[in-house]
């Protein structure tokens, strides 16, 4: 088994996952909006709210000391990330 083939058995059960969870999410609406005011203009949150952490996987990263090289860790790390 190649490292992309072991990748994309890892992968592909976490996509299906959360295309459900979306499906579910999007089933339920509700999803709240939120209006910050600033003084040039107001922020508003809710309707495309987006949030992104960054998972380093290079050998070389200072952060993580390489825990997340394999791609078995890197996805766990990532769904650990995402809850």
């Amino acid at each position: 088994m190649t490292e992309e083939t072991s990748l994309r058995s890892v992968l592909e059960p976490l996509r299906s996952a959360a295309r459900e969870r979306d499906l579910s999410y999007r089933a339920m609406n509700i999803r709240r909006r939120f209006r910050i005011r600033l003084r040039s203009r107001t922020l508003e949150l809710g309707e495309r709210t987006l949030v992104m952490g960054v998972l380093n996987v290079t050998p070389d990263s200072f952060s993580d000391g390489g825990r997340y090289l394999g791609a078995g860790a890197a996805v766990r790390r990532a769904l650990e990330m995402e809850a």
